[in-house]
């Protein structure tokens, strides 16, 4: 089974592409590998195993290991 994540999940910073999960109320930079793209969604090939849950939305103000207050996400 396909992993996907929206694209605006996905930050990329030079060679690398990087999600930030959330695990045990601390943000986690997990570096992926991406594969193709399905209506803004992006197959996730490795880096993450489908439990995590990804931060989508002020992903680019979190730091690696930053404590966080989760707010459950609603599409």
């Amino acid at each position: 089974m396909a992993i996907l994540i929206p694209d605006r999940a996905i930050i990329s910073a030079y060679d690398d592409n990087f999600v930030f999960t959330v695990q045990d109320g601390l943000v986690k930079k997990r570096i992926v590998t991406l594969g193709s793209g399905y209506d803004g969604q992006r197959e996730i090939l490795s880096g993450l195993d489908g439990s995590e849950r990804v931060i989508v939305e002020g992903q680019y103000t979190q730091e690696d290991g930053q404590a966080i207050t989760e707010i459950p996400y609603e599409d």
